[in-house]
């Protein structure tokens, strides 16, 4: 719609943006149960979106936990799984950069770090605070 016009509340403090991303993540994860029972009946393909989008930040948090564990106990930088994060955060960036015609969804990896050391735990403690 070419007259459509929006408003939304953008945060304007740290603080306040965790206490939104909390919100959206409880949000999804019990819309995400309430709907498991449904995956069996919808179309493939949204299926695989579904289950992609749960199972990706779990793999993440895993990749995450795993390069810490090393360094942690190796004294080594995981490179590998640092070049792994990095590439696939590209590959993501460039595949909307080039499906949106726009060149600025490439800074979009410029959030990574926020995603991996903010939002992933602010996630898997809404996961564990669900009611």
């Amino acid at each position: 719609v070419p007259d459509a016009v929006v408003a939304t509340v953008v945060p304007d403090t740290l603080g306040s943006y965790l206490c939104q991303q909390l919100r959206w993540a409880r949000s999804t994860f019990r819309d995400t149960f309430l709907a498991l029972h449904l995956l069996p009946g919808l179309d493939r393909y949204l299926t695989l979106d579904v289950i992609g989008q749960n199972i990706g930040p779990l793999l993440l948090a895993v990749s995450v936990v795993a390069g810490l564990a090393q360094f942690i106990l190796t004294a080594t930088v995981p490179w590998w799984t640092v070049l792994m994060i990095a590439s696939m955060t590209m590959i993501r960036c460039s595949v909307v950069a080039v499906r949106a015609r726009q060149v600025r969804f490439l800074g979009f990896a410029l959030h990574t770090p926020i995603n991996l050391f903010l939002l992933l735990p602010l996630k898997a403690y809404a996961l564990c605070t669900l009611s």
